[in-house]
């Protein structure tokens, strides 16, 4: 089994330090609102002023706050 565990490592520490202080921000958070913007894009305001976008597809698309990848999401704070 370490071998399996070697070979996704690398990719295990990326999406933790990439999600980390994301979820330190919306730890103690409420949804305030959820929008459909399109067929795959979807917007979540929290009440501590944070908006996440996220991307369902296969391509990367593009919101107010730039690009996103392929099954990401990008977040801004209230204001940034």
């Amino acid at each position: 089994h370490s071998s399996v565990y070697s070979g996704i490592k690398e990719e295990l520490i990326k999406t933790v330090n990439e999600t980390a202080e994301f979820y330190n921000q919306i730890s103690s958070a409420k949804i305030s609102s959820h929008e459909i913007v399109s067929e795959d894009v979807r917007k979540t305001v929290f009440d501590n002023g944070l908006v996440l976008y996220t991307n369902h597809s296969e391509t990367a698309i593009s919101c107010e706050f730039g690009e996103i990848g392929p099954y990401g999401f990008l977040y801004k704070k209230g204001g940034e």
